[in-house]
C-alpha cells in the first residue's frame, strides 16, 4: 500500500522513511502508533473513570443507608425517651399517692 508523501504528494512506500523525491521524512508509521497509543490511552483512562464512578456511586449508596439508619436510631430514641418519662411519671405517682394519701388520711382524722 503506497502513503503520500505530505511535502510533494508523490506515492511513497509503507517502509520508507523518507520521500525518494523531495527528501521528507515519512511520519504515517509513527502517527499511526502515536494513534493506537492515544486509543488505548483513552480506553484504560475510560475504564478508570468508570471504575472511579462506580466507586463514588456505592459510597453515595453507603452513606444513604447510613443516614437512613441514623434517622431510624434518632426515631426510636425520641420514642425510648417518651417512655422512660412516662415511665418516670408513674413511678413517682406510685410512690407520691400512698404517702399524699396517709398524710390526707391523717390530717382528716
Amino acid at each position: 500500500m503506497a502513503v503520500k508523501c505530505t511535502e510533494c504528494g508523490a506515492a511513497v512506500h509503507d517502509d520508507s522513511k523518507f520521500c525518494r523525491y523531495c527528501g521528507a521524512k515519512i511520519m504515517q508509521d509513527e502517527t499511526v502508533e502515536v494513534k493506537k497509543h492515544e486509543y488505548r490511552f483513552e480506553t484504560i483512562n475510560h475504564a478508570k473513570i468508570r471504575k472511579e464512578e462506580l466507586k463514588a456511586e456505592k459510597e453515595i449508596a453507603k452513606a444513604k443507608a447510613n443516614v437512613e439508619w441514623l434517622e431510624q436510631w434518632r426515631k426510636c430514641n425520641e420514642e425510648d425517651r417518651v417512655d422512660n418519662r412516662l415511665q418516670t411519671i408513674g413511678a413517682i405517682l406510685c410512690i407520691i399517692l400512698p404517702f399524699a394519701l396517709i398524710i390526707y388520711l391523717i390530717t382528716t382524722l
